[in-house]
Parts: C-alpha cells; structure tokens; sequence
C-alpha cells in the first residue's frame, strides 16, 4: 500500500531444479534387449487397422461400458 493506492505486481517464482535420484547413466547402466521388453511389440487390435468386421466385436463391450457409466451416475446423484 502507497499514498497513491494499492499496487499489484505479478508474482514471481523461482524456478526450482527438480533432484532425480538417479543419473540417466545409472538407469541405462544394466539395460539389455530382453530387459527392455524390445521382443514384445504389441499387435494392432482390428480397428486400429481398419478391420471392419473386427470392430463390431467391440461395441457391445462399449455398451456395457457406457451402461455402466450411466448407472453410477445416477446412484452418485
């Protein structure tokens, strides 16, 4: 507060450096192909690649999820 009014200034923070307890070097250190999990590539489910008949096999899943979603909704009310 001045004699001229009440002045507001921008607040301003100070950057804090964030302490990983680990060096990326000491992560990476023992990292092997089969550790890493490289062999397990995930496969593409049937609508990701635009299989058609695939997808239909996961609206009824979706249903039941929506269903779901909206009784929970009406008990929360």
């Amino acid at each position: 507060m001045t004699e001229e009014g009440l002045v507001v200034k921008p607040a301003v923070r100070e950057k804090s450096k964030l302490h990983f307890p680990y060096t990326e070097k000491e992560l990476l250190a023992e990292i092997t192909p089969e550790k890493a999990h490289a062999d397990a590539v995930a496969q593409p489910a049937g609508p990701e690649t635009g299989d058609q008949t695939a997808s239909s096999r996961y609206i009824p899943a979706r249903r039941e999820v929506v269903t779901r979603l909206k009784r929970l909704k009406e008990m929360l009310r």
